[in-house]
């Protein structure tokens, strides 16, 4: 009885001791596991709190950098000009003369153009001075009424001397009769016969003067006639004076204007984008000399894939990015959406439709 009791309290002390052992090992092998996986270097894991939010869709695409209009300045004109030294990349304000043309030839031009309207205005001057005509004018008038006045006053003359001609004629006949009759003498025949000789002489001279006198009056009866018509005359030299005058001022504005366009000025403040030409030259017109753009207007244009830009807005933020840039994007919007599209052949020889 004795030896079973103790070999069943022995079984049990030893069931005891093999769990403990157990339960040991198993903590031991957790404890080695876990400094195992200490000493070991594993793939770190960043975790996040989960919230709420806006997720963005992109549309990526290659760009090319524009400007929507670049300033060209050309060769207003046929002629040299002058060596540019302005660089491509360099600066320049509103105003600033990028360009100049020699103006030697101009400068003549223009100078003999000032001294051609000096002398059609001084011709003008001289055609409208009308004074010696307007004095003559007036005085021919006196003239004519004077000669009128003596042509009258000759005419009276005429009347009277015919009137003593003809007294002088009846005395002579009576002289005759009487001295036929020995009534009168022969001297006083011949004292008639003079007076009517002297009579008849002073008609004929009054006569003469008359005739002379309107002759005269007649002429310068027609003095007052020339004088307007020389007034009219210069009246017509002043109006061709005047569009010769005007005609000399257009060319003068005109070679002022050739002048002006000589010197080119930049209409805007922006950068030298191209430079044409150096040196100085013989050019001619419309030569494309220098091109002038503002780096302010600068846009990004992209070909888009039709079916990617319909999700596209005017509007949109923009990442603009590449090697030139740096790390740090230049932010921009979507500034506009040409509505016309176009087919673009990629780098794998597909046919696509894409839209700018």
């Amino acid at each position: 009885m004795n030896t079973t009791v103790f070999t069943r309290e022995a079984a049990n002390t030893m069931k005891k001791r093999i769990k403990w052992i157990i339960l040991l090992v198993v903590v031991a092998g957790a404890v080695l596991l876990y400094l195992y996986s200490e000493t070991q270097s594993g793939t770190p894991v960043h975790t996040v709190k989960a919230t709420e939010g806006r997720i963005r869709a992109w549309v990526e695409d290659r760009a090319m950098t524009t400007l929507p209009f670049v300033h060209k300045i050309t060769m207003p004109q046929d002629g040299r000009i002058l060596p540019i030294t302005l660089e491509a990349g360099q600066g320049v304000s509103k105003g600033q003369v990028v360009a100049q043309m020699d103006v030697s030839d101009l400068s003549s031009t223009l100078d003999l153009a000032d001294a051609q309207v000096s002398e059609i205005e001084a011709q003008i001057a001289v055609n409208a001075y009308d004074k010696i005509e307007n004095t003559a004018l007036i005085e021919s008038k006196k003239l004519i009424t004077a000669l009128y006045a003596t042509g009258k006053a000759s005419d009276e003359l005429v009347r009277t001397n015919k009137a003593e001609l003809k007294y002088s004629k009846w005395l002579v006949k009576m002289e005759e009769e009487l001295v036929k009759q020995r009534a009168s003498s022969k001297e006083k025949l011949q004292r008639a016969r003079r007076d009517y000789g002297q009579a008849d002489s002073q008609v004929a001279s009054a006569r003469f003067m008359s005739r002379a006198t309107w002759a005269i009056a007649a002429v310068v009866d027609l003095f007052p006639r020339y004088v307007q018509e020389l007034l009219g005359k210069k009246r017509l030299e002043g109006a061709a004076l005047h569009h010769r005058l005007a005609g000399v001022r257009a060319a003068r504005e005109l070679a002022a204007r050739r002048l002006q366009r000589a010197t080119m000025k930049s209409p805007v403040d922006g950068m030298v984008l191209r430079r044409q030409v150096k040196n100085e030259a013989y050019l001619s017109a419309g030569t494309l000399l220098l091109e002038i753009g503002v780096m302010a207007d600068l846009q990004v244009t992209a070909d888009v894939l039709s079916q990617d830009v319909v999700t596209v807005r005017p509007g949109n933020p923009v990442d603009i990015y590449g090697p030139s840039i740096g790390t740090t994007p230049i932010r921009g919007a979507v500034w506009r959406i040409k509505p016309a599209g176009f087919t673009k052949v990629s780098s794998l020889g597909v046919d696509q439709q894409r839209v700018r």
